[in-house]
Order: C-alpha cells, then structure tokens, then sequence
C-alpha cells in the first residue's frame, strides 16, 4: 500500500516541525511539505497531497 502524502499548513514553524516528525513516523505517511503559505492553489500544484493538515486558527 503507498503512503499518504501528507502536507502540513500552519503559522507556528515549531507546531509545523512537531506535526512532521510525529506523523511522518507513521508507517503509511510521508510528509511531503511543511508551509505557512497563503497561496493554497500554488501549495497544492507544488506539493500534490492527499491529505492536509491545517490548522483552523490560521487566518491567511
């Protein structure tokens, strides 16, 4: 079975860092980027994720 790929969208660079290295240890998981960024279309052309996490406090 492939791996998720997982991108991480958030403000705090230690809360993106600590999501990171707590699922990308998952056996199905890769964390495929990590960004701040507002731009979500360009993100998402970038990154191509199958899964986001993002964190619903962000205001972009």
């Amino acid at each position: 079975m492939p791996a998720n790929r997982l991108l991480i969208i958030a403000n705090d660079p230690l809360a993106r860092a600590g999501l990171a290295a707590l699922l990308g240890g998952q056996e199905h998981v890769t964390v495929v980027g990590q960004t701040n960024d507002a731009d979500l279309d360009a993100v998402l052309a970038v990154f191509e994720p199958d899964v986001l996490v993002w964190d619903l406090g962000w205001d972009p």
